[in-house]
């Protein structure tokens, strides 16, 4: 079953597939009901993405919003595979429908390996304005190439939900802190990201790994990264 998102209303339905929807009546004493229940089809868009992988619905819904997309020319989702610190930011950027053929950066930064036209420049240019990355080395690098650990995509995620708040910090319940450090490697959190990680795990964002894992320093496959948008979309 797809699930459905609550806060928009919506069903994550892609265009150009073909949908069922079943309605069932059921009888009782003096009673009767409809209910509308939703299949999706067994089909897959992705010759890598099985059509009951755990992942599947995930990856066919960011694939639907445009937010990530296949390998081109082929029929691969690469769920398997790592993504880079570059990669990710592009998908943020399309989650946050930036036009970045237009884009302007403001110049805040100029990181030394991003080069003039790559095709990741301008959603680096525009995630260093809005605050949602400052690179390393004191803003001298973004970090091109670099897989991106979890706490590193926590931390960016985090940012933008602050950014699509209108620079407001997204909310966590009074005992966040304490349910995150249940974790048993909750200490292995690097400071500056503890604050995203407190609030991914309280907003359900990020679930850990195996329940009882952050794995902070571990790096996220791209089935992964399709589950946390998707979550991260759910809370937005």
């Amino acid at each position: 079953i797809v699930q459905f998102n609550e806060k928009t209303g919506t069903w994550p339905l892609v265009a150009g597939r073909d949908y069922a929807f079943c309605l069932y009546r059921e009888f009782a004493p003096n009673v009767s009901s409809w209910t509308f229940a939703f299949y999706k089809g067994a089909d897959s868009i992705y010759s890598d993405v099985g059509t009951y992988a755990w992942y599947h619905d995930p990856v066919t819904y960011v694939t639907g919003r445009g937010v990530m997309k296949g390998y081109g020319g082929t029929s691969l989702f690469g769920a398997a595979d790592n993504i880079q610190r570059q990669d990710f930011v592009v998908i943020l950027a399309r989650l946050a429908g930036v036009d970045l053929n237009s884009y302007v950066s403001s110049g805040k930064y100029s990181f030394a390996d991003v080069p003039s036209g790559a095709y990741y420049e301008k959603a680096i240019m525009w995630a260093a304005d809005v605050g949602i990355t400052t690179g390393y080395a004191g803003g001298t690098v973004f970090g091109v190439g670099d897989v991106i650990t979890r706490e590193q995509l926590v931390t960016f995620l985090y940012r933008y939900a602050k950014y699509a708040n209108g620079g407001e910090a997204p909310e966590v319940s009074a005992d966040a802190a304490d349910k995150a450090a249940a974790y048993a490697d909750f200490a292995a959190v690097t400071d500056y990201a503890q604050e995203a990680v407190i609030w991914a795990l309280d907003n359900g964002v990020i679930k850990g790994q195996g329940g009882t894992n952050i794995a902070p320093a571990g790096n996220a496959l791209r089935c992964e990264v399709a589950q946390i948008i998707y979550n991260l979309i759910g809370v937005l």
